[in-house]
Order: structure tokens, then sequence, then C-alpha cells
């Protein structure tokens, strides 16, 4: 089995990754479905041992054709759990229910890792098995980043002017936290 990967880190910018994939016969037909994922991957801020951290990605069918999600599998430590929820609300959780998952076209599901963090840097990869032309499994990474604080300060010179021996003057500083970890 071929596989496809998908690989981007990006903890704050929303970002599509499409997947556009020909029929079992090799070509582009009126009814191919089409996927994108927003945000490309799941990306978690490194936590406290115990937290529990979520992110959702929208699977969505931009597509003609009905985009089946056949298989969802998780290559990851037992920190990592799955769900999927369809448009009309359904929940899977750690399974498909019933066979494949449908996507309509236009419509989209979505997909929740659940981190439940051991304080370390964990990774894995979420699987999907589709009928995208027999391109196989996609896999949507997983991955658990340091954010680190980032300071800034303004103004970043404080001007006093002239001020009198005695006397006092006062001027106000902002200090904020503009990095990811906010």
């Amino acid at each position: 089995m071929q596989r496809l990967s998908i690989w981007a880190v990006l903890a704050t910018s929303i970002v599509t990754t499409s997947c556009f994939f020909p029929n079992e016969s090799g070509f582009f037909d009126g009814s191919t479905p089409h996927m994108e994922f927003e945000p490309p991957s799941f990306t978690f801020p490194r936590a406290d041992p115990g937290q529990v951290v979520e992110r959702v990605v929208t699977v969505l069918n931009v597509g003609s054709g009905i985009l089946e999600i056949k298989r969802v599998a998780l290559e990851a430590s037992a920190a990592f759990q799955w769900w999927l929820v369809e448009s009309d609300g359904t929940r899977h959780a750690g399974a498909l229910n019933d066979g494949a998952v449908e996507i309509q076209p236009g419509d989209d599901a979505q997909i929740t890792i659940g981190y439940t963090s051991s304080g370390n840097l964990d990774e894995g990869v979420l699987l999907l098995e589709t009928n995208l032309g027999g391109e196989g499994e996609l896999e949507v990474p997983i991955v658990v980043v340091e954010l680190r604080p980032e300071i800034n300060v303004a103004p970043r010179v404080i001007d006093f002017g002239s001020v009198p021996p005695g006397e006092a003057a006062t001027e106000s500083v902002t200090v904020s936290n503009v990095g990811p970890d906010r």
C-alpha cells in the first residue's frame, strides 16, 4: 500500500492542505472527491503531565464526488485519542461506526485528537484510508512542540525629559507576551 504524506508543523497559522486525486482509472472526472485539511496538522503545546489538550482538524470535501473515510487509525502513544464528528453530529470515537464515513461534496467532518500530556515532546500520525484514487493512506502529523513565551516591552526607550532635582517623573511601560504560548 502506497502512502501519501502531508507534513507541516504550523502552530498558529491558518493554512489549508489540499489533496486532489484522480479516480481509479487515473483521470479526473465530474464526480471526483477532493479533500482539504484545515489546519494541515495537529500541533499541541507541551503541557504539564496529566493536562488534557484537544486540537481539531476539519476535513472538507471540495470536490464533486462523495469522499469516503474508510478507516481512521493512530500511530501514536496511548497519550493520544481520536474522535470524528460528522456534519450531522454523528460521533465516532476510536473506531468508525458501521463502516465508512461519507462526506458529501461541499460538506465536512471534524477530527479531534485529545492529548493527555506526558510532559514529553510526543508525536504520532493520524492515518486516514479514503477513496481518493487508490493513493492509500493519508498521514496527518501529530506533533507536540515546545512553545515558549516571547516578551515585548513598549516603548523600548523611556525618555523622562528634563526632571529637576527632588521632583519625580512617571512614564508607563507595557510588558506583554507576544509568543505562541500566550
